[in-house]
């Protein structure tokens, strides 16, 4: 099976509950393995996602996920969703 995101990807959520939210793709998940990735969701994903926080790690189904990489072009999803910010401490 093709999986669209790989580790270190930034992805996109475009399926379930959570479209439209950010996370960074760690890993494969130690649980679920293949098709299903451990993320960390952005300071724009709240209790919403799941019961994680930004920061917290959790399981993602690959289909349920787009990864944003560069291209020659400009990325649409970064049109209407925004590049992410780190947070500053």
């Amino acid at each position: 099976m093709k999986l669209n995101c790989k580790p270190g990807d930034l992805a996109i959520v475009v399926s379930g509950e959570n479209v439209g939210k950010l996370v960074d793709v760690l890993h494969e998940h130690p649980v679920y393995g293949h098709g299903c990735w451990t993320v960390i969701p952005h300071s724009d994903a709240t209790a919403s996602f799941g019961n994680a926080k930004a920061g917290e790690k959790v399981g993602c189904d690959d289909f349920k996920l787009r990864p944003i990489r560069p291209n020659d072009g400009e990325d649409e999803t970064l049109t209407w969703a925004g590049k992410p910010q780190k947070e500053v401490a």
